[in-house]
Formats: structure tokens, C-alpha cells, sequence
């Protein structure tokens, strides 16, 4: 599994978001799994993600050191 870490915000845009998710479709087409993880800030493009079929762990800023066990 790949795990691939990105945000998006009405301050920081959502190009790198979109970008990652450029780089997961070829990476599922060529059957590999990925996942997101991605702090849920005002304005983020998470559902996104979500309606090309990717799963997203959601997280606050305060909670991601935690939300990074998954990694484990």
C-alpha cells in the first residue's frame, strides 16, 4: 500500500493534491492500492479524492502525529 500525504485550503490551493492524485490513478492502473491522508482544513478538496475512488484518513492538525500510526 502507498500512502500519500497531502492538504488543500482556500490558502494553499489544491494543485498538490491534484497532482498526487494524478501520480495514484497510473499508480492503481498499474495495481497498485494508495491511500491518502489529509488535514481536513476550511476549503479542502478531500471530497475530491474521495470521488475518484481513493480512501482519505482525515485528520486536524493537533491529531497528526496520531493519524500517522497507520503508517505502522
Amino acid at each position: 500500500m502507498i500512502i500519500i500525504r497531502c492538504d488543500s485550503s482556500f490558502e494553499i490551493g489544491g494543485g498538490h493534491v491534484k497532482r498526487c492524485l494524478t501520480i495514484a490513478k497510473e499508480l492503481r492502473e498499474r495495481g497498485r492500492i494508495c491511500e491518502f491522508i489529509s488535514i481536513n482544513y476550511d476549503g479542502n478538496i478531500i471530497s475530491e479524492i474521495l470521488s475518484n475512488g481513493f480512501k482519505v484518513k482525515e485528520t486536524s492538525l493537533l491529531n497528526f502525529p496520531r493519524s500517522c500510526e497507520v503508517l505502522k
